[in-house]
């Protein structure tokens, strides 16, 4: 084992065991000074460097050092202080806070290693603020409600922990064991690596950063990521999403490396965000418009939603899934946005039109593509929407995969009375679409003249339809 990692177990040790460090020196002017100044300490003199200094006096005031500072640990409990050493400080350790205190804030800047080849300092705060941000540090722990920034963590055998009261915004590179939160997490520009990655809670925004390590466990929430992936490192074991994230932005999503993440919770991607390939799906995935997923495997109870100008490169399991496609007639695809790759298993297929006044019948849109497998998907249900107009929709299968076809027929053959298709029922804008349709004029999204769909177009009949659908009645 290489001596600095002993060495920084040893320091981790001795913390954990208080009863092995020298005792407590305390601070005594409740009016600030200088910490060289031994009428400011109990006792009359400063602690030395393998004691701790301990600030317990409350109130609002500033410690200044004209010399360096070393010494073994340092707590700040009660009260706000500024901490202004001109050479700054060093030390193993530092803590902010207690659960029986008042509020602490510290201000200043964040210590340096004890030694020069030694480890960084760990920070401990307990119901209580570091206003200032910390950088370098062994590792870190917030609880009670704390508040901290950080712009570093470096070690490779402390942690970071946040429980579910407390705040933590880091930047930069954030290299630890294990990475725990049940709080508030704020990644700016952040790299996290560590051997565990467990956010079991709170609510984790990620702007512009990364998650990754050995294992990683993103629950609960509601988590944002813009710009900001997670995933498992180049050797990691699994990452997994069991909680509500929403990836953001075309630099965001679930990367995927070495076949090993997975999908539990509920996922959304969104702006151009992406999933990798070979991501199995036990919750749901939700795809929005520029959006993209790899190969997805759908196991039972999972749902993978594909709107718009979404799609999937190939989908290769459908065991007991559900998966949901939405077409926009305003842009119809010209290739299928989801590719399959065989057909194990059966599973529901729900499809849903965007603008459904704009299909016309004859109409053929590819839904589905088959891949170089010579196995085509089969579904245990298909659910398609009801159109009006005399319209309807049939999946058939075409020469490469599936197409959605628009036929006549349908169980309604008037128009409804969203004329204008916005979404509207029964407005002025209807009234007011639907006459200009009859002279001739017909938006892009409205229905037909031929209301009623009896072959004769702009009627007294059709007239008397629509203003029998407006008031509520059937046609």
């Amino acid at each position: 084992m290489p001596p600095h990692t002993v060495r920084a177990m040893l320091v981790t040790a001795l913390l954990a065991c208080p009863g092995a460090l020298a005792q407590d020196v305390h601070w005594s002017n409740p009016v600030g000074g200088d910490y060289w100044v031994g009428s400011n300490w109990q006792g009359g003199a400063p602690p030395t460097t393998t004691q701790q200094a301990v600030f317990a006096v409350g109130g609002t005031y500033t410690v200044t050092a004209a010399a360096p500072v070393k010494l073994y640990q340092m707590k700040f409990i009660g009260g706000d202080i500024t901490f202004a050493p001109q050479s700054g400080a060093r030390m193993y350790a530092l803590v902010v806070g207690s659960a029986s205190s008042d509020w602490t804030r510290l201000r200043g800047a964040a210590p340096g290693p004890y030694e020069d080849s030694g480890p960084s300092p760990n920070v401990s705060i307990t119901n209580g603020t570091i206003d200032g941000v910390l950088s370098g540090l062994s590792g870190i722990g917030l609880s009670s409600g704390a508040i901290a920034t950080v712009s570093s963590i470096f070690s490779f055998i402390s942690s970071v922990s946040v429980d579910a009261t407390s705040r933590l915004t880091a930047y930069g590179s954030i290299t630890v064991n294990q990475f725990l939160s049940q709080g508030t997490i704020e990644l700016r520009g952040a790299v996290v690596s560590a051997w565990t990655v467990n956010q079991s809670g709170g609510q984790l925004t990620a702007i512009n950063s990364r998650i990754g390590g050995d294992s990683v466990s993103i629950s609960g929430g509601p988590h944002t990521f813009i710009n900001s992936s997670v995933g498992p490192d180049l050797n990691g074991i699994s990452a997994s999403i069991g909680g509500d994230a929403t990836f953001t932005g075309p630099y965001g999503g679930l990367p995927n490396i070495r076949d090993n993440t997975l999908i539990a919770g509920v996922v959304r991607l969104r702006e151009g965000a992406t999933a990798g390939s070979s991501i199995p799906v036990y919750g749901m995935l939700d795809l929005g418009p520029g959006c993209a997923a790899g190969w997805l495997r759908l196991y039972d109870g999972a749902v993978v939603r594909v709107s718009p100008q979404a799609t999937v490169s190939a989908l290769m399991y459908l065991t007991g899934g559900r998966l949901e496609v939405e077409v926009d007639a305003l842009q119809l695809p010209t290739v299928a946005p989801v590719t399959f790759y065989g057909g194990d298993g059966a599973g529901e297929l729900a499809l849903q039109v965007a603008n459904p006044n704009v299909l016309r019948v004859g109409h053929a849109v590819p839904i589905f593509a088959d891949s170089a497998s010579d196995q085509r998907v089969q579904f245990s249900s298909v659910q398609l929407p009801e159109l009006p107009g005399g319209r309807a929709l049939q999946l058939a299968e075409a020469a490469t995969g599936y197409e959605l076809r628009v036929v006549a027929g349908g169980s309604n053959p008037c128009w409804t009375a969203d004329f204008n298709g916005d979404g509207d029922t029964g407005t002025d804008q209807d009234i007011e679409a639907f006459f200009a349709c009859l002279g001739g004029n017909c938006c892009s999204t409205c229905g037909s003249a031929d209301f009623n769909s009896d072959g004769d177009t702009a009627t007294d009949q059709d007239i008397e339809a629509f203003f029998h659908v407006l008031g509520g009645g059937s046609c």
